[in-house]
């Protein structure tokens, strides 16, 4: 499984972020203290916590970059997938995504997997 592209809206610091053309291998993100490096990790994990349902008793208002701009964040992640890994994800997907409301499949197959979360 590789990502293929991050995007980040009203989240976290990130007014709007995009993240994209990853390398298959190792990716190394750097920059000065504070900028967000922490924070593209957290995304990720709230991703999973969400598409997963685990998400209990959390003030979602606090994860906003700018509440006064708007009173919802988003998360786009693009995953490429080989064969196997396909199955692997139409199995986890059953389980999890449809226990939740808050994320959705826009496209599933084994060039991408993307979902949206707001």
């Amino acid at each position: 499984m590789k990502i293929t592209r991050l995007k980040l809206s009203n989240l976290f610091s990130f007014d709007d972020f995009s993240l994209k053309d990853l390398d298959c291998g190792v990716n190394i993100i750097v920059g000065p203290n504070g900028s967000g490096k922490t924070n593209l990790v957290r995304a990720l994990k709230l991703a999973k916590d969400v598409i997963e349902y685990r998400v209990r008793n959390v003030d979602f208002q606090s994860l906003l970059h700018d509440s006064s701009k708007s009173v919802s964040f988003k998360i786009e992640i693009e995953i490429e997938l080989d064969k196997s890994e396909l199955d692997i994800l139409r199995d986890y997907i059953r389980t999890y995504v449809g226990k939740s409301r808050n994320a959705k499949i826009v496209s599933l197959n084994t060039h991408a997997y993307t979902t949206y979360l707001k």
